[in-house]
C-alpha cells in the first residue's frame, strides 16, 4: 500500500487504489474534476426457462 491508513475523528480512511485493487477491479482518477472510479464489469447469468409456445 502506497499510502499508510489515517484515523480522522473516529473514521478509518484507506486509499481508494487499495480497495479497488483488493477487489480485482480498475481504478481511475480523473484530475480535471478530482473524482475516482472503481470500474469491475460484472457478468449476468440468467437461470430463466425458454418461452414455450
Amino acid at each position: 500500500m502506497g499510502v499508510n491508513p489515517t484515523v480522522k475523528e473516529g473514521a478509518v480512511y484507506v486509499p481508494f487504489r487499495f480497495i479497488g485493487e483488493a477487489l480485482n477491479a480498475k481504478v481511475l482518477w480523473h484530475p480535471d474534476s478530482k473524482t475516482v472510479v472503481i470500474y469491475k464489469p460484472v457478468k449476468l447469468y440468467s437461470n430463466a426457462m425458454p418461452a414455450i409456445n
